[in-house]
């Protein structure tokens, strides 16, 4: 969060404030919350000490509270640019963009040359996938900012996902010079184009991104939040066509090395090898693509609603998004659904509460925060499966579950985990129902004597060769 603190007005008790803005950004939360409820005990509104509980709020997952609090900081002061930006990252968290939009608006027409909320307005649209528009945002907050490393940062992911991998190295080159900073390092090295010109420049690719990976590899990095630092994963590799079982392996190795905390092991995983019990087999699905995406159509939905309730519980975890009639329909097909924290080390936590016996990963690789997330052991077994179509390279993934009709013979060579083949796709579609009236051709503007062809595809998934 882009939290910011100064006080917003003459207060009675200035220097309670201000230790607890101390002790809140040392990361000492028990006495920040203590500091500002004796705060409201003496000035029951005071909204600075509502938005500092806010903000604490924000820092341990629980955004629901957190806009309520800021909220009724905003309520008691409403022309604090930081209170209106600050609950604009509680509304991101909570995957409501649209709201975290407005807020960030407003913060700048308090304060027009507020560069962290022009920084955060750039994240909130580029998470709607509005490339162009989060890049003109990032440009604003170095314009304002030019020392303030996030927006470089930022600006470099953005031109990494329109193939700009030069650019993309620019922009964190920037960032590095204004704060040495190891997950910028990862992201230089692992920039991949998007669109490969020819198989030799892919090739070439790949040559200095495994050159580049092994070479930090060498060295002592520390990566605090590789979700938040980093916040990208090896997405492209898997439309390359090529074993991705060594590079994914080496990054694997690399994030271990320089963040301990992802080694995390839930207490009931820590017998190891412990017997499946004598009750319902607790599974849990994890993907952040529930909604208006294909993981949900032609894996998610189908797969949980044909599972055995005899043998199996089910439960689906997702994070925080704007909800759609997918999200309803994945809900009426298991036995609960669960929205974790968008936040690593809480959602690890979070995860391990439930105790599964089985979790499974159902795309880990396109997402930053799933694929950090099964570094940990948080179920006895723990699977991968096909809807990003290679292998994770992580040592805590025990089998990746795929089919024989998809794998070449000598596909167990490509996977670090154990390959299951099924003899069909794990595949079971709804059948869609179709618009009424259906319209013709006609109406669509389309020649009724020619054959259409259509290739509904994104660029990046068309190999060179």
């Amino acid at each position: 969060m882009e939290a910011h603190l100064a006080l917003s007005s003459m207060t009675m008790i200035p220097d309670d404030l201000n230790t607890a803005i101390h002790h809140y950004q040392a990361g000492r939360l028990p006495e920040a919350e203590s500091l500002c409820r004796q705060i409201l005990q003496i000035q029951p509104n005071h909204p600075d000490a509502f938005h500092i509980l806010g903000l604490i709020a924000h820092r341990v997952g629980r955004n629901d509270v957190a806009v309520e609090l800021i909220g009724k900081a905003i309520t008691l002061n409403p022309v604090v640019a930081d209170y209106h930006n600050n609950i604009g990252e509680a509304y991101r968290s909570l995957g409501l963009s649209e709201e975290a939009i407005a807020c960030y608006r407003q913060a700048l027409s308090l304060r027009p040359a507020y560069a962290e909320a022009y920084n955060n307005l750039g994240a909130a649209v580029h998470r709607l996938g509005k490339l162009e528009d989060a890049e003109a945002y990032y440009r604003q907050s170095l314009a304002l900012k030019p020392e303030y490393e996030q927006p470089h940062v930022n600006l470099g992911r953005v031109q990494s996902e329109k193939g700009k991998v030069e650019e993309a190295i620019a922009s964190y080159q920037r960032a590095m010079e204004v704060k040495s900073n190891d997950g910028v390092r990862v992201l230089m090295a692992t920039a991949l184009p998007v669109i490969a010109d020819s198989r030799g420049h892919l090739i070439e690719a790949r040559r200095r991104f495994l050159e580049q990976v092994s070479g930090l590899a060498g060295e002592n990095l520390s990566i605090g939040d590789p979700a938040k630092e980093i916040g990208t994963t090896n997405f492209y590799l898997a439309y390359q066509g090529l074993d991705d079982r060594e590079i994914q392996q080496a990054m694997s190795r690399l994030y271990e090395r320089a963040c301990p905390s992802l080694n995390y092991i839930a207490a009931h995983c820590q017998a190891g090898g412990a017997p499946l019990p004598d009750r319902k087999i607790k599974v849990g699905f994890l993907s952040r693509m529930i909604g208006d995406h294909s993981v949900t159509a032609a894996l998610l939905r189908g797969l949980i609603a044909q599972l055995s309730r005899q043998a199996f519980s089910v439960s689906v975890f997702s994070f925080p998004h704007e909800r759609n009639s997918n999200c309803e329909n994945v809900s009426a097909c298991a036995d609960r659904v669960v929205f974790l924290p968008a936040m690593l080390d809480v959602a690890r936590r979070r995860l391990a509460l439930e105790q599964l016996d089985i979790l499974c990963y159902v795309d880990i690789g396109m997402d930053a925060l799933t694929y950090f997330l099964a570094f940990s052991r948080l179920a006895p077994i723990q699977c991968a499966t096909w809807l990003h179509p290679v292998t994770t390279g992580i040592r805590t993934v025990d089998y990746f579950i795929s089919s024989q009709v998809s794998e070449p013979e000598d596909a167990t060579a490509h996977y670090s985990e154990q390959l299951v083949r099924l003899e069909h796709l794990s595949t079971f579609y709804f059948r869609p129902a179709m618009p009424v009236p259906v319209k013709s051709r006609k109406e669509l503007g389309l020649d009724e004597g020619k054959t259409i062809y259509l290739c509904p595809q994104s660029l990046f998934k068309l190999h060179p060769d």
